[in-house]
């Protein structure tokens, strides 16, 4: 096989390894310093730029690439993404025979792999590279180097003319066919999701009950949300929280990540910036592959009047039944209509109307969950204190401003779980600090006010003290 690169070219080389991993990231440093001597284009999964549709752009890349390289060890075979990245070339590969698959297997992971395990691995892959601990790594990918420069021949007058360079092409629009294949694709990734979440579940042993290991993001800036996001899922963080505001016209997402294991490794899954109609259609499809959605909330871009949804999916581990949507109503209908047991509520001021979208469960009337809407401080203690005294804990809070600036709280309670509930209500973004550096505090809720005291961001803070995750 081989491949004359001309002055307009696509990907090369992609290289698929998990960042965290300061061996892999070494062995792609220097995959990367023979490519740039060769004038071969490479991309990799460390220097994604997610400022852009990393989501569509990264499996574009991936199916115009010439050469995948994935970068084997322990923590790259236990992360989602990186199988989610082999999975686009699999299956490229199977029906356009390209990209030519060439797994680089690091010495540590060898010795931890079965035997069958390596076996498969090299008679699947024909051209997979084992890194021996015996000779340095650089001779080691010679093999790998070698196979590059077949498949990919650099004519040396590219190489020796400086003013003829190559024209990375691999963002020109996309062609029907590579339209038709992206849209096959989604529904594998869904079903990778759930594959790969069983296996985790058969593999590790059941978890003992252990100190919880939390973290806790505040007024994320839009604009480093996917990045941010990114980081949490390679760390094998769940998340259990999160809130979006509009301060100046610029939205603020906070986020509340605890240990995976303490939901028994199930696959949770985050999508934002839907529209209602995608929303909808997300939920189907996720419904479909036995996710259910527990967790939203809605916001609205600058200069755009289209309500737009972030919500987290989390895989069953039962057949119950799924959470329903109800997205989105104006104000004066959705208080006429009965209510069945809601999950979460989320208003939202559009073009001068309040609109309420909310997920309930398919029970009916649930005696043990409640809610109030259109909240203010002073109403919401009142209220909270009344519901600890029959025993409800506070399980949802949502801030949302009215027409004339002043805002409101909604607010819904529960009585599934036994244990403690505290409110803290208009902390700074410093005295949140503080509560938060509290060695016995682990906040389940902070909901931010969208809007600012004395030029710092406003927040409520809310722990239930029980032993179960919500």
């Amino acid at each position: 096989m081989s491949h004359v690169a001309h002055e307009a070219c696509g990907v090369d080389v992609f290289l698929c390894f998990n960042p965290q991993s300061t061996q892999c990231s070494s062995v792609a440093t220097l995959i990367k310093q023979h490519c740039s001597t060769q004038e071969i284009i490479y991309r990799a999964s460390d220097n994604i730029d997610f400022t852009t549709n990393w989501y569509e752009s990264i499996p574009i890349q991936i199916l115009r690439s010439k050469i995948f390289v994935p970068i084997i060890d322990e923590q790259w075979y236990s992360s989602f993404w990186c199988s989610w990245m082999l999975l686009f070339a699999l299956e490229h590969d199977s029906s356009h025979n390209l990209p030519l698959i060439t797994p680089v297997i690091l010495p540590s992971y060898g010795e931890r792999a079965s035997e069958a395990l390596i076996e498969k691995l090299t008679k699947k892959y024909k051209a997979t590279i084992l890194l021996s601990e015996h000779e340095p790594i650089k001779q080691s990918l010679e093999p790998l180097f070698k196979l590059v420069e077949i498949t990919i021949h650099t004519p040396d007058w590219l190489l020796k003319s400086d003013k003829s360079k190559r024209y990375v092409d691999s963002e020109r629009p996309l062609i029907s066919s590579e339209m038709d294949f992206l849209n096959e694709m989604r529904h594998k990734e869904i079903l990778l999701m759930k594959e790969l979440s069983l296996q985790q579940e058969q593999k590790l042993p059941p978890s003992k009950k252990s100190s919880m290991n939390q973290h806790v993001a505040l007024s994320i800036p839009y604009e480093q949300l996917s990045a941010f996001v990114f980081s949490a899922i390679y760390e094998n963080f769940h998340i259990t929280w999160f809130d979006v505001v509009t301060i100046d016209q610029r939205q603020y997402f906070t986020f509340i990540w605890n240990d995976n294991h303490l939901f028994q490794n199930r696959t949770s899954v985050l999508f934002y910036d839907l529209n209602p109609a995608q929303f909808h259609e997300i939920t189907l499809k996720m419904n479909r592959s036995e996710f259910d959605l527990i967790h939203f909330d809605v916001y609205c871009h600058k200069n755009e009047n289209m309500f737009r949804y972030i919500c987290l999916f989390l895989r069953h581990q039962s057949n119950k039944s799924f959470n329903k949507l109800y997205t989105p109503v104006i104000e004066y209908r959705w208080l006429n209509e009965p209510k069945c047991s809601a999950v979460n509520i989320r208003p939202l001021l559009l073009c001068g109307n309040l609109y309420y979208s909310n997920l309930f469960t398919s029970k009916g009337y649930d005696h043990n969950r409640y809610h109030r809407i259109n909240l203010t401080e002073n109403e919401l203690l009142e209220e909270h204190t009344k519901a600890l005294i029959d025993n409800f804990k506070l399980v949802d809070l949502k801030v949302y401003h009215l027409n004339n600036g002043d805002y409101r709280f909604v607010a819904l309670w529960t009585k599934e779980q036994e244990g403690s509930s505290m409110v803290v209500l208009g902390l700074t973004y410093h005295e949140l600090i503080e509560r938060l550096n509290e060695k016995q505090i682990r906040p389940s809720i902070i909901a931010n006010y969208g809007l600012l005291v004395d030029g710092q961001q406003c927040f409520a803070l809310v722990c239930n003290q029980y032993d179960t995750i919500r």
